[in-house]
């Protein structure tokens, strides 16, 4: 996320905990991704009188809403997990399944880029899932939008569908797809890994990490040396993301042998 984009989401997200305390209400930003939610988590944290939770509406999001509690009436669990589960009802998530004709299969692309050019906003977006034939599509909705892309939405990359509500129960279960990639480097530092599972050269990428296009869970990183370390997440703008799964040791001439996990 750039710089200024993040500024304008925390100095968004400052004023919304500064009514919740003062009108003493949960309060609400639209879907959006893992990056943005840290912003939003840490930009929180600066108000002790509130506390966040994180709603995607179904098991494995990963786009979700923030909603912030103020704690005079709201209990904090101090589990994230917790927390979504017994304010759910508050996030008014809706669920819809689009389906095709069999004229032909859907993408996610096709899904969203038909939501967002019927007048949608993309805020009012959670997670899309293709069914594996591609006939068929469930997406995650704020409840306020639902209603209208149920009535509105008659075409999906040139296919006549339709378009139903259905229960949380009813959305089929997320499954991330992933390439296994199988690396050694030199050291367990950012540069030397982003080099190897990308394969560029150590030069570009480290023009890559100090221009702030380079991300560790999910912030913007411009030390070539951070060391990571199992489970971290890292991302390259135009390049994907990754998660760095198992550090295997050294090889017999010293090296690091890593499996990274390349999101498809």
């Amino acid at each position: 996320m750039k710089s200024n984009e993040n500024e304008i989401l925390a100095t968004r997200v400052s004023d919304m905990c500064r009514r919740c305390v003062k009108q003493n209400v949960p309060c609400f930003l639209g879907f959006m991704s893992c990056e943005k939610q840290k912003t939003v988590k840490e930009q929180a944290d600066h108000f002790p009188d509130v506390f966040t939770v994180f709603f995607g509406g179904v098991d494995e999001a990963e786009r979700k809403t923030a909603g912030i509690f103020p704690r005079e009436l709201y209990h904090d669990f101090g589990n994230d997990a917790q927390n979504e589960k017994e304010y759910s009802d508050t996030a008014e998530l809706s669920f819809i399944c689009i389906k095709g004709s069999g004229y032909r299969r859907f993408s996610h692309r096709d899904i969203l880029g038909s939501l967002i050019s019927g007048g949608i906003k993309k805020e009012t977006i959670g997670e899309i899932v293709v069914s594996e034939d591609g006939y068929r599509a469930y997406a995650v909705l704020l409840k306020s939008v639902c209603a209208s892309v149920v009535i509105e939405l008659e075409k999906v990359a040139n296919d006549k569908v339709s378009v139903k509500e259905v229960e949380k129960e009813d959305f089929p279960q997320i499954k991330r797809e992933f390439e296994d990639l199988s690396v050694t480097v030199s050291s367990v530092r950012l540069d030397g890994i982003v080099s190897a599972s990308l394969n560029l050269s150590r030069e570009k990428t480290k023009k890559l990490v100090s221009s702030g296009m380079v991300f560790v869970n999910y912030s913007e990183c411009t030390q070539p040396d951070k060391e990571l370390h199992e489970n971290d997440v890292f991302s390259v703008r135009g390049y994907g993301k990754y998660i760095l799964e198992a550090n295997l040791g050294k090889t017999g001439k010293g090296r690091t042998r890593l499996i990274i996990k390349k999101y498809k």
